[in-house]
């Protein structure tokens, strides 16, 4: 099986909504993506992290704020991209209709 990064994109404002007043609320907020992580199996490597803030080192080394809203990553495993898009269907990064997912094959070196 091949190996995918999955990078999930979130603008500010939904970033700025996963500050939960409590930790019942955060809780109920992840169990979407509990479910897909038990879905998952043997096709999730890594479940990944949030990411927050994020810089761009321009050609000189200078860091910059990144304008990419990166807000977190995963590793998965498929057969194929079209394997991978499949995992990722009904994902629950892409309820609030303004999130997006990049996925990027992992080439063996």
């Amino acid at each position: 099986m091949n190996k995918y990064l999955v990078i999930y994109h979130a603008p500010k404002a939904e970033v700025k909504g996963m500050n939960f007043p409590s930790e019942e609320e955060k809780m109920a907020a992840m169990m979407p993506w509990f479910a897909w992580k038990e879905a998952m199996g043997d096709h999730l490597l890594d479940f990944g992290n949030p990411l927050m803030g994020g810089k761009k080192l321009t050609p000189k080394g200078t860091p910059v704020e990144s304008q990419k809203e990166v807000s977190g990553y995963s590793l998965i495993q498929a057969n194929s991209y079209d394997h991978a898009i499949e995992l990722l269907n009904g994902h629950p990064h892409l309820a609030s209709g303004a999130c997006e997912i990049e996925v990027h094959e992992a080439i063996a070196m």
